[in-house]
């Protein structure tokens, strides 16, 4: 923590940090290597939104998958909910518009590059509509619909002058890929999922291409 204080986090992309990540890596079979933290810059990108009962509910994009609580949300507010919470078919709506929603980011989101679905499409009022209409009194086995017809925490806090941090840490499953580079206490992630396999698929990962179609994160600590 010290090392990345004092470098301002350059140390984890171009410096001792990363040296030491890039080592172990090759060392215990891995594939990373130092053109991977190098050539890393961020992307400062336009959140999307979907409105829910009033208010505007804000995510990153694709290939984040912040666009699954915003489908969730679309078909919910189309849905009847008891007043009270706590009761079976109230979980049992929130359950199966979240299984949809999924359901159809898994199958869709991609690197925003190549991705061939539009995230406006997903999003689209028409489309929501579509889903919700699935929803009934039985559960559903989630499959993917066609939006184009034509392990985590989260913690945020505010003040009154408006300063506003968003913060998410995510090793992903099982706590991540289990390997922590000695000396560090930093613990790689396995958030490179969710691709496929499936040379046609919106979110295949070309064996051997030049330019990979896959989501997720390739490191974080």
């Amino acid at each position: 923590m010290e090392e990345l204080a004092r470098t301002n986090c350059e140390s984890y992309y171009r410096g001792a940090l990363m040296e030491k990540i890039v080592s172990f890596s090759q060392q215990t079979g891995g594939y990373f290597v130092r053109e991977d933290f190098e050539n890393y810059r961020p992307l400062w990108v336009e959140p999307i939104t979907t409105d829910y009962k009033g208010c505007t509910v804000c995510e990153i994009p694709p290939n984040g998958h912040g666009l699954t609580v915003l489908m969730a949300l679309n078909l919910l507010k189309g849905l009847e909910l008891p007043p009270e919470r706590e009761r079976a078919e109230t979980y049992h709506k929130i359950v199966e518009a979240i299984k949809l929603a999924f359901a159809d980011t898994k199958t869709y989101v991609a690197d925003p590059r190549y991705m061939r679905t539009k995230v406006e499409d997903m999003l689209s009022e028409r489309y929501a509509a579509q889903r919700r209409a699935l929803i009934g009194d039985k559960a559903l086995e989630p499959k993917a619909g066609d939006p184009s017809c034509g392990g985590t925490i989260y913690l945020c806090t505010a003040d009154p002058e408006g300063n506003m941090v968003s913060f998410i840490q995510s090793n992903y499953t099982t706590f991540g890929a289990g390997v922590a580079i000695p000396g560090t206490g930093i613990s790689l992630q396995n958030r490179g999922a969710n691709f496929s396999l499936e040379e046609e698929s919106d979110n295949g990962l070309l064996m051997g291409a030049t330019e990979p179609r896959c989501d997720g994160t390739v490191a974080a600590w």
